[in-house]
C-alpha cells in the first residue's frame, strides 16, 4: 500500500512538471510573437545611400544585379569592378547587416582589379523574400554556391575568393567546407563563428517550440548600434538605415546553431588558404575561441591579423591596415597560382 501511494505521488509530481515545462514552452512561444509576422511578408524598404561621405562614396558605385537561382529567387547582388582581370570576390554580410554595409571593402578589392560580388541574404537587404527568414543553411550555402558559379562562369575561371564578414562567415565556411575545390582562399573579417552575443533562455525555448510546432516566430537580434563602431556617425548609420534587419525568424537562429554545429564537424576541409581578421575591442565576436578555432584548421598558408576597431574594420581606424593586409593577401595568392 505504502509503495502504490508513493507512485501516486510520483507520478503525480512528474504530470505536474511536464505540465509546467509545457507552459513554459507555449509562454515562451507566444511572447516572442511580434508585428513582424505580417511585416515578414512585406517587400524590402528601398535601398537608401548612407550620409558618411566614404561609405556612400563606395554604396553609389555598386551596380545591383538579380542572379536567379534554381529554385527561381532571385539573389540581390551589389556587383564591383566586373570588369577585372583578377580572381573574382563573393562577399558576405552579417547578421543584421546587407552587402551595402561593407561597401568600402567591395570598392577596395575592386579597385586592386578583383571583381567583387557582395551578395544579400534570403530575407535581408534587398531581398524580396521573407525579411529576417531563412529555412536552413544548406539554402544559405547553395546561394552563394549560385553566385559563385555566376562569378565563375562570367570570368572564366575555376574558383574564387569567398569574404564572409561577421555572421557572413558563417554561411562562407560552410560553402567552403562543402565546395572546397571552389574556393581560392577563404577571408575571414570578425568572424561571427563563436560570438559574445546570444538570445535570452526565454528566447532559446521559443526557438525550440517555432521548430517543433512549425511556426513562424520572430525574435530581436541581440545587438546594438554601438557594438558595431565607435564612431558616431556609424552607430547613428546602423540606427537609421531602412535596411537594418532588426528582428529575424525562430528558423533563422535554428539553421543558423546546426550551421556552426556542422563547420565543427567538417573543419578538416577547410584546406584552402584562410585569413582570419579580428577587431581588438570586439563585444559581438569571441576573439579567443575564434583563433582556437582558426589554429586548429588544416588550412595552408593561414593568416590572423587583430586590428585596433569595435567590430566592423571599415568603420574606424582599423580600415587602412586591414585594406593594406587584404591586398599583400590577394597578391600572394596570385603569386601562387602563377
Amino acid at each position: 500500500p505504502h509503495g502504490g501511494a508513493g507512485a501516486n505521488r510520483s507520478c503525480a509530481r512528474g504530470k505536474r512538471w511536464l505540465g509546467l515545462a509545457l507552459a513554459s514552452i507555449l509562454l515562451a512561444s507566444c511572447a516572442s510573437r511580434s508585428g513582424p509576422d505580417q511585416a515578414g511578408q512585406a517587400a524590402p524598404p528601398v535601398d537608401r545611400a548612407p550620409d558618411i561621405p566614404e561609405l556612400r562614396v563606395a554604396w553609389k558605385q555598386a551596380r545591383i544585379l538579380q542572379v536567379p537561382s534554381p529554385d527561381g529567387v532571385r539573389i540581390p547582388v551589389r556587383s564591383y569592378g566586373t570588369g577585372g582581370s583578377g580572381r573574382p570576390v563573393i562577399m558576405t554580410h552579417g547578421l543584421q547587416s546587407h552587402s551595402g554595409w561593407f561597401a568600402q571593402s567591395a570598392r577596395f578589392m575592386a579597385g586592386r582589379n578583383h571583381p567583387v560580388y557582395a551578395l544579400d541574404r534570403r530575407g535581408s537587404g534587398l531581398s524580396a523574400e521573407r525579411r529576417g527568414d531563412m529555412s536552413s543553411f544548406d539554402e544559405m550555402s547553395e546561394d552563394i554556391a549560385t553566385v559563385v558559379k555566376y562569378a565563375m562562369k562570367k570570368h572564366g575561371v575555376g574558383s574564387v575568393h569567398v569574404v564572409g564578414h561577421c555572421f557572413g562567415a558563417i554561411p562562407s565556411t560552410v560553402f567552403a567546407c562543402q565546395y572546397p575545390h571552389l574556393v581560392d582562399t577563404l577571408i575571414l573579417p570578425t568572424p561571427g563563428l563563436f560570438t559574445f552575443t546570444d538570445l535570452k533562455p526565454t528566447e532559446k525555448l521559443s526557438v525550440g517550440s517555432a521548430q517543433l510546432f512549425g511556426r513562424t516566430r520572430y525574435l530581436p537580434i541581440p545587438l546594438e548600434p554601438n557594438m558595431f563602431a565607435d564612431d558616431p556617425a556609424y552607430q547613428a548609420f546602423v540606427t537609421s538605415d531602412p535596411l537594418t534587419l532588426r528582428e529575424a525568424t525562430a528558423s533563422t537562429f535554428f539553421a543558423t546553431n546546426k550551421a556552426r554545429k556542422f563547420i565543427q564537424r567538417h573543419r578538416e576541409a577547410l584546406t584552402m588558404p584562410v585569413f582570419m581578421a579580428l577587431a581588438e575591442r570586439d563585444v559581438i565576436c569571441d576573439n579567443k575561441a575564434n583563433m582556437a578555432f582558426f589554429n586548429s584548421l588544416p588550412a595552408r598558408p593561414k593568416q590572423a591579423r587583430t586590428y585596433d576597431a569595435r567590430h566592423i574594420l571599415e568603420y574606424g581606424g582599423g580600415r587602412g591596415p586591414f585594406f593594406s593586409d587584404l591586398n599583400t593577401w590577394l597578391q600572394a595568392a596570385d603569386r601562387r597560382r602563377n
